[in-house]
């Protein structure tokens, strides 16, 4: 029986919560349990493997050196990502992930990326599907991935704007003292206005 999000009582009495382990090499959602003698038992329990942690938790260990950064995603607009990516001097090394393109930078497939976590502990969505965006995303926070904002140096970009992590903002685009969600694209000739707040996992075009 259902009796919250994701939280189950089972026919034993005990009680289930459920919550999304990863995604299968067909990209669909993997989900896992842990149980408790009460839900608030098994809620803790979930809260304690998917917590999510702060950046500082993140870069904690890092050789700050080696911030190499994988794409999850080879089309074109990835290789706009990628291009800016390399103008911002931060990035060491820069790989592709793609489930339907080969080539070269490519290094596998986007349900692989935690395999190159230790190599590439930075990582960045470039798919313009917002609900693929948001399922990956969500398995790279869990990963505990870093998940960059890619600016291009030719946006213009207010010193009082919020920009979520997992944004790309476009050359051409521009962004007065407003707040962009996580996991936003910024199309180039986008104006996002003083006072704008914009959901997460956006896509704004012209």
């Amino acid at each position: 029986m259902r009796i919250g999000a994701g939280v189950y009582k089972r026919k034993d009495g005990r009680f289930e919560a459920r919550y999304r382990k990863g995604i299968s090499s067909e990209g669909k959602t993997v989900l896992a349990s842990v149980y408790g003698r009460t839900r608030e038992e098994a809620e803790a329990k979930r809260a304690a493997i998917t917590k999510k942690p702060t950046l500082p938790e993140r870069l904690a260990g890092i050789n700050h050196k080696q911030l190499n950064l994988l794409i999850l995603g080879a089309g074109s607009h990835g290789h706009e990502v990628m291009e800016i990516a390399r103008t911002l001097g931060v990035f060491q090394k820069i790989s592709f992930l793609d489930d339907g393109i080969t080539g070269e930078g490519i290094i596998g497939r986007c349900h692989e990326a935690v395999d190159f976590l230790n190599e590439y502990p930075c990582a960045f969505i470039a798919i313009g599907d917002n609900k693929v965006r948001k399922k990956y995303a969500e398995f790279l926070w869990e990963k505990n991935f870093i998940l960059p904002r890619i600016i291009s140096p030719k946006a213009m970009i207010s010193e009082n704007a919020v920009i979520g992590e997992g944004c790309v903002v476009l050359a051409g685009a521009e962004v007065e003292d407003a707040e962009i969600g996580n996991f936003c694209i910024i199309d180039p000739g986008v104006k996002v206005s003083e006072g704008e707040k914009i959901e997460e996992y956006t896509h704004l075009t012209v």
